[in-house]
């Protein structure tokens, strides 16, 4: 309901568009403002439904939004157009780019990011697969979520923010590749399944000398290991609480039992990323600056044949990154400049 109020509000308006006198309507005002939980066991379209009305009711109550509401038609047009499109139906484009619009809407991102996401998603479309490297990709995957090892750091992670113990079905979740505008969206979790960037898992990889195949494969495993663990991490932690709308850091803070010292600011996927590498690495300005990359591809296929392996960050030389999780379910690493 509140998606229909907003196309209406958007086709009444001229140059802007003032969230602050949109969430002053009646149908807002005459209503206690509250997340919605959205059940991950319904029926997909009634899902897509609740997820589109849903994205206006975690922004009115999301307080890094609220303090710039102001956007000009522009540069909300495309998200206007989204909304306004899936009144009835929704195609599997449509599904990703509401889905990754819902978390957004519960972010701690500023004015620009939520412009660039506003007038970008629209961008994201589903694709086949990648140029080079399918095959691999599958085989990982499926290794992966196969491992015992990797499916105990998401369990425990699940345990570590909910107090719950997971309840997740490792073997439904599939990955969809998809392209995009939106410069470092590495991926985000969606239903039973992670969506993946076919644009940034490239990035760097194609700066590898042409002749040396398997160094390429090397990079490409890491970074795809790093992205599958982290969103997979979100699928179990909202299948295992039956609820696709939740945030870790709020779900972490209503957990009475969770270690005192923790930082509102924990995310799911870092926790998990954090548990199998010993910090979140930028595998990217790895490849830029030189990194070992011998050492940390003998140590991933060392750990998938589950054999006892610590990650060593001094042997592998990597570039640690130090950004703050701005996006729930999302890999995403801000530039200065999003062309749009």
């Amino acid at each position: 309901m509140s998606a229909n109020k907003f196309v209406k509000f958007f086709e009444s308006s001229t140059n802007e568009i003032s969230f602050e006198d949109f969430f002053k309507l009646d149908f807002f005002t005459n209503s206690t403002p509250e997340k919605s939980v959205i059940k991950y066991s319904g029926e997909t379209k009634s899902v897509m439904k609740q997820i589109r009305n849903a994205i206006f009711s975690n922004l009115r109550i999301n307080e890094f939004f609220t303090k710039r509401p102001l956007y000009e038609n522009q540069d909300i047009g495309p998200f206007y157009q989204l909304i306004r499109d899936t009144t009835n139906d929704f195609n599997d484009n449509q599904k990703a780019q509401l889905i990754l619009l819902l978390h957004l809407s519960k972010s701690n991102a500023d004015m620009d990011i939520f412009r660039t996401f506003f007038h970008s998603t629209c961008t994201i479309k589903i694709t086949n697969g990648m140029d080079q490297f399918n095959q691999e990709a599958k085989t990982l995957f499926s290794r992966l979520l196969e491992n015992d090892r990797i499916q105990m750091i998401i369990k425990d992670v699940v345990k570590e923010i909910s107090g719950s113990n997971s309840n997740g079905e490792f073997n439904s979740i599939k990955f969809t590749y998809y392209r995009s505008n939106i410069v470092g969206l590495k991926g985000f979790a969606g239903i039973n399944k992670i969506y993946i960037s076919v644009n940034e898992l490239d990035r760097k990889i194609g700066e590898l000398n042409d002749n040396n195949l398997s160094k390429k494969i090397d990079l490409f495993k890491l970074k795809f290991t790093a992205l599958v663990l982290h969103e997979c991490t979100h699928v179990i932690l909202r299948s295992s609480l039956d609820d696709f709308n939740i945030s870790s850091p709020k779900v972490l803070e209503e957990n009475k039992n969770a270690k005192k010292d923790r930082s509102s600011y924990v995310e799911a996927g870092i926790l998990s990323v954090k548990k199998l590498f010993n910090a979140v690495i930028d595998w990217d300005e790895s490849a830029e600056k030189g990194f070992n990359l011998d050492y940390c591809s003998e140590f991933l296929e060392k750990f998938l044949n589950n054999e006892q392996v610590e990650f060593d960050l001094n042997k592998a030389d990597v570039v640690i990154s130090t950004r703050v999780p701005l996006l729930m379910a999302v890999d995403y690493s801000p530039v200065e400049i999003d062309c749009f």
